[in-house]
């Protein structure tokens, strides 16, 4: 799941963004990432040894962060709605500032934290930055509805205009 997630993350990204859909090669990860378990089993009949999927999710983790801050970075000058893009970069500075020490652990690197895992912390931020943005973009999604009615009121009250006229 920690190998899956951030790259299901990039396809999310470019739906909710508009985006063009992400190079094929994330696809190709998502793939190497559903099999890191099988990896894992075939090392490990008890799950006990990580040795080969620790640098799976790593990999994984690491990319995505920087791949949706650099996304991030791009869609401040380009999207509308500068506040719900500044909402997507804290998600990921909070995940990448914090689980950076978790993967330096997981893949071998000393534990600098001493089995403190800030990563944790940063996923609790990033869902609240998350809930946010999400918020924020359903709250615009009413306003433009509430725009559109009005538009549609004001054409009908047209139409009714004309419809008398000819009667």
């Amino acid at each position: 799941a920690l190998a899956v997630a951030p790259i299901i993350s990039v396809e999310f990204t470019a739906d909710f963004f508009e985006l063009p859909r992400p190079h094929r090669v994330w696809r190709v990860a998502l793939v190497v990432a559903l099999a890191a378990p099988l990896f894992v089993a075939l090392e490990d009949s008890r799950f006990l040894d990580l040795s080969v999927a620790s640098p799976i999710v790593g990999a994984c983790v690491i990319c995505s962060v920087v791949y949706q801050i650099v996304t991030g970075i791009r869609l401040l000058r380009t999207y509308p709605d500068r506040n719900t893009v500044l909402f997507f970069l804290c998600c990921w500075i909070a995940l990448g500032a914090s689980s950076w020490v978790d993967i330096l652990a997981w893949i071998g690197g000393p534990d600098l934290l001493g089995g403190g895992r800030p990563a944790c912390l940063g996923l609790g931020v990033f869902g609240i930055f998350q809930s946010m943005l999400l918020g924020r973009s359903h709250f615009r999604s009413l306003a433009e509805a509430d725009g559109l009615n009005d538009r549609l009121r004001g054409q009908v009250r047209d139409l009714e205009d004309r419809q008398g006229e000819i009667a």
